[in-house]
């Protein structure tokens, strides 16, 4: 169903996702509200909410946030149309924010939920409206994500660097539809069937995962999961090797972990513990906080070379290349050999952080407020 087609009662909740000051920026923020969505919205009678989810400390992010919202409440052409929410979490973890969003403060009314990071720019007016009409146009799908574009790919003049890193994310493209957690349109009643692991970093892989195989119950199906290149959002590229390198290493840690958690688990559980796969990932931080990582320990002490750490880490750059056409193969030869060093470096430094065992804490309950949405299975 379109969103013509939709009725009074539909809402759309916006989750602004900034656990971290550090990830929010004011121009990030501003650029959300020049969105058409907000205009189209307020034509077919329909409303939204914008919920930004902060951790508990007062700071300038936290001031910056307010200020937006208030100016754009008392000035915004169709403030009619949406309704401005903060909350705070306990911990700056994704998962707790993505669970607080989606199970805790998301009207239980809403449709579409569009999962956003606080850091990113939307220069395309009309890129959530088009994602959310093409999600509801399309009966099959239940994300829809754009096109992360870095910023580097705005200046006039690029350097060998800049170039560069505009290969790699071509390269990266090429992979395959997963879902970028900066910003993706995702059905509500899919996402209140999941949960998110507290010790899971990010979700994009693993809920590409569960939603292209109907929650690990049937064969990859990529239409489940729609990417539409005209739209698109602009993310800072990392500009030194140390940001490279930490950024890889932390992808390497989630991309193991995801691994651990899709394949020593939840592919050996029976049909009916997989469809209700949210409710039980919830009930195991509730009992075993550190679940999770105790899976992840084992798998580590099986992984004699840092290469192991999850399948074709080895190679699993230079695969993309035949998922290129022909005609760039060769151009991106170099680009893919680059890009495996540095992978296998970030496996190297993610492999020795896992040797190293951080404590563990417990997770943060979350609450489910009166007249929200609550937890659901998937069918």
């Amino acid at each position: 169903m379109t969103p013509d087609e939709q009725t009074a009662e539909t809402f759309v909740s916006i989750g602004i996702l900034a656990g971290n000051p550090e990830e929010f920026g004011a121009t990030a923020l501003t650029s959300l509200f020049k969105q058409s969505l907000f205009g189209e919205l307020s034509k077919r009678n329909l409303s939204c909410e914008i919920i930004c989810v902060m951790g508990e400390e007062r700071n300038e992010a936290t001031s910056a946030v307010e200020a937006v919202f208030q100016a754009q409440v008392n000035g915004h052409e169709h403030r009619t149309a949406f309704a401005c929410h903060m909350i705070r979490i306990p911990e700056r973890k994704r998962s707790v924010a993505w669970n607080a969003f989606v199970h805790a403060s998301s009207e239980a009314s809403s449709k579409f939920l569009f999962l956003i990071d606080g850091d990113l720019v939307l220069h395309k007016p009309d890129t959530l409206w088009h994602m959310l009409c093409t999600l509801g146009d399309k009966r099959e799908a239940v994300v829809a994500v754009d096109e992360p574009v870095k910023d580097l790919a705005f200046k006039p003049k690029k350097t060998f660097f800049d170039k560069l890193s505009l290969a790699v994310s071509h390269l990266a493209l090429a992979g395959g539809t997963l879902i970028p957690e900066q910003l993706y349109v995702i059905r509500a009643d899919t996402a209140r069937s999941i949960y998110l692991p507290h010790d899971l970093p990010l979700e994009g892989r693993f809920l590409a995962t569960i939603l292209n195989t109907d929650f690990l119950t049937k064969e990859s199906n990529p239409r489940r999961i729609i990417r539409l290149p005209e739209a698109a959002h602009t993310f800072s590229a990392n500009r030194s090797l140390r940001q490279i390198l930490q950024e890889r290493k932390q992808r390497m840690i989630n991309r193991t972990i995801t691994h651990v958690l899709l394949e020593n688990y939840l592919r050996h559980l029976s049909e009916h513990r997989k469809k209700e796969l949210g409710v039980l990932l919830m009930q195991n931080d509730e009992t075993e906080p550190p679940w999770l990582t105790d899976l992840v320990e084992t798998h580590i002490r099986h992984c004699y070379f840092f290469w192991q750490i999850f399948p074709d880490a080895s190679t699993i750059r230079l695969k993309r290349l035949h998922q290129l056409p022909e005609i760039d193969e060769l151009r991106y030869l170099p680009v893919a050999y680059l890009e495996q060093l540095v992978t296998l470096i970030g496996c190297w430094l993610a492999y020795r952080s896992f040797k190293r065992k951080p404590p563990i804490s417990k997770p943060s309950p979350v609450s489910m407020p009166a007249g929200r949405s609550s937890l659901t299975t998937s069918h």
